[in-house]
Parts: C-alpha cells; structure tokens; sequence
C-alpha cells in the first residue's frame, strides 16, 4: 500500500454514519509517501456506534510526513466509539518536525472506549523532533468528552537523534473540552531509559494538560 504527493494514507478509511464496525483485519507492510495525517484506520465520519476490534497494524513506514500525523488508529468524529484488542506495532515516522506519531489518535467524537489494545515499537530518528511520540493520545477541544482508557499495553517508544524535556509520552490527555470525563485505569505503561543521540530526551508514562 502507497500513499504520496501532499496526501493522506489510509489502509482503511470509515467517512460513513450508521452502525460501522472493523474487525479482524491485517493491514501491513505498508509506505505512506504522502505528507497528509496517516493511519492504519481512521474514522473521520458520526459512526454511531464505531466498533474497531481485533484488528493487527504493523510496518508502517511515514517518512514524509512532518507535522501532521501517523497513527495506528485515528478517530476525529463519532459517537460511541469502541477500539477493542487491536495490535499495534513498527510504525515509524523519521522526519517528523512538529508533527506526531501515535499508536492510537483520538482528536474528535464524544464517548469512548479503548480497552485491551497492545501498542509498541513506534518510532522516529528524526533529529528536528518537535511534537511528540504517543502510544494513545486524546486531544482536541470537545465538550463533554467521555472516555474511558483500560487494560491497554503500551511500550518501546524511541526517537533516536532527538531532544527535548517531553517527547515520548504513553498516555497524552491533552483534550482542552470543557465538561470532560476521562477515566484512566490498569493500563500498563513501560518506557525504558531512553537512548538518543540528542543532548536530553525526557518522556513521561501520563501526560495530562489541564483545562
């Protein structure tokens, strides 16, 4: 699978409403040559509900990409929506600026779930590294958020040349919605002492910005 020029890659892409579900599907080995937010899936559209379950998505290559985004998962629309045991793993974006690199990308919809995923091995050997490396991120400004964030797995996140206070986060909160619940529990988060070729790189397990 390729994706090139200023577009977006996407191995499966939901921008209908109704009931949608994506289960059980590979997609792999795949190069994102465009410079548009990739992801293995997205959902960009008001599913209701959206149910992403038992999928695996690996060996993604982005190296055009700078300050959008690639993500395993990314969801900007919908309600109710479920992302339910889905691997995730050897995504890399090597010349990120500004942009991010997630296992899971949450920036639109209204009420979540993300339980018993298993993300690891995303990384950047970017040296002009300015955003951040994320295995689950929620941002966005929605009102009245829920979600709820459970029994995920999350590791292995590297960016080799870069440096910076805060670049490699687990679980980054930084939804500014007002009203909004996010429940956090019996995720198991495990970053390593990171190696970088860069002057300092910090990484925190959960980040969370205030609002």
């Amino acid at each position: 699978l390729f994706g090139g020029g200023a577009s977006a890659f996407n191995g499966i892409l939901n921008s209908g409403t109704g009931v949608v579900t994506i289960a059980d599907n590979q997609i792999i080995a795949a190069t994102a040559n465009g410079t548009g937010a990739s992801a293995g899936i997205a959902n960009t559209a008001g599913a209701n509900p959206l149910r992403i379950t038992g999928n695996t998505i690996h060996t993604i290559l982005a190296n055009a990409i700078t300050a959008t985004s690639l993500n395993g998962i990314r969801v900007t629309a919908g309600v109710d929506n479920y992302l339910l045991r889905t691997t995730i793993h050897n995504l890399q974006a090597n010349a990120l600026t500004s942009g991010t690199l997630n296992g899971v990308g949450v920036s639109g919809g209204t009420t979540f779930e993300l339980l018993q995923n298993k993300i690891y091995n995303l990384s950047s050997s970017s040296s002009g590294l300015t955003g951040t490396i994320n295995g689950i991120l929620i941002s966005g400004a929605v009102a009245s958020l829920v979600a709820t964030i459970a029994n995920n797995l999350i590791g292995d996140l590297r960016a080799t040349a870069a440096s910076g206070a805060d670049l490699i986060r687990g679980v980054a909160l930084t939804s500014t919605g007002t009203n909004s619940t996010i429940n956090l529990f019996h995720n198991t988060i495990f970053l390593s002492a990171p190696t970088t070729t860069g002057a300092n790189l910090g990484t925190s397990g959960v980040f969370l910005t205030v609002s």
